[in-house]
């Protein structure tokens, strides 16, 4: 349902006075019974959408599938907004307006013998799955002056550029960062379209990245905002050995960063894990630390 999709909590046996942030003694575990005359206040918000983090607290399998059709449709609207930002920037070095293009003969003829809609278009486009240039050339969708009258056009076609990824906001349904890798904002990476219509991100020198029958793998250009600040959750996979815990903490405490809190358990008998939440830093702040915490040697992984 519509709520369902915006939906922030629910609350128990509250009073209709009563919000989310007031008290906290509504709150249930979902394997609670539910009572003869006990109430349920489902709280939403326009500006909430599902998340990948749903699918952990998801219990039926028909709530598992809803919220993947919700994420793959939410992901495709995204991508169509993606490749017609694309598709506007390069149709600006022929001085075409984007919806005029879409409305010539040509492109429309070409659309359906490549059995696409306009909006299946711009999705492949915005996911990287489709080369713009081959595209254009293929079909000969460009005025013949673009072609024959300007040398600078000529030698833009001429170009095999690398497919570039512009990733705005890591918790964007759109992005999906590989658990096999963990890549994090700053760092080298790949991209490659998946099935759930979203772009998976690999470290550049991850040896897991799926092939990409083809076409290369995508470029990744971290473009999230410089001044904002989040407070990261720092977590490592190390040897379990004294005195890691202070060397770690001491990389942390070097670059200016307070820890609001840690925990550490053993995983196994020779490795363990450590959990840091840090105040409130940039991505490019929390890129460093971790930078600096790849290379030690007790370090296994760290995300």
């Amino acid at each position: 349902t519509d709520i369902g999709t915006h939906c922030v909590g629910a609350l128990v046996n509250a009073p209709r006075s009563q919000s989310m942030d007031q008290n906290s003694r509504n709150w249930v575990s979902r394997d609670r019974k539910m009572e003869h005359g006990e109430s349920v206040r489902i709280l939403a918000r326009p500006d909430q959408h599902p998340d990948r983090s749903w699918l952990e607290q998801s219990i039926t399998a028909r709530s598992h599938l809803n919220i993947r059709r919700s994420l793959r449709q939410q992901n495709s609207r995204k991508a169509q907004e993606v490749g017609r930002n694309f598709l506007v920037s390069e149709l600006f070095h022929f001085q075409q307006n984007v919806d005029q293009w879409f409305q010539q003969e040509n492109v429309q003829k070409a659309l359906v013998k490549e059995r696409l809609t306009k909006e299946r278009f711009l999705e492949e486009l915005g996911l990287q799955r489709r080369e713009l240039k081959t595209f254009l050339k293929t079909y000969q969708l460009l005025p013949n002056q673009a072609l024959h009258g300007i040398a600078r056009l000529r030698a833009w076609f001429q170009t095999k550029e690398a497919p570039i990824f512009n990733v705005e906001n890591e918790n964007d349904s759109i992005v999906h960062l590989s658990a096999c890798c963990h890549p994090i904002p700053g760092d080298r990476s790949l991209g490659i379209p998946n099935d759930q219509k979203e772009m998976e991100i690999h470290r550049g020198n991850c040896t897991k990245i799926p092939a990409r029958k083809g076409l290369p793998p995508v470029q990744i250009n971290w473009a999230l905002p410089e001044s904002r600040l989040k407070g990261y959750k720092l977590n490592l996979l190390t040897i379990d050995d004294r005195g890691i815990l202070f060397q770690i903490t001491k990389v942390i405490k070097d670059a200016g960063v307070a820890i609001l809190d840690s925990r550490s358990f053993q995983k196994n008998e020779r490795e363990a894990v450590i959990e840091l939440s840090l105040e409130p830093i940039s991505w490019r702040t929390f890129h460093k630390i971790v930078e600096r915490l790849r290379p030690m040697k007790f370090v296994k992984l760290v995300w």
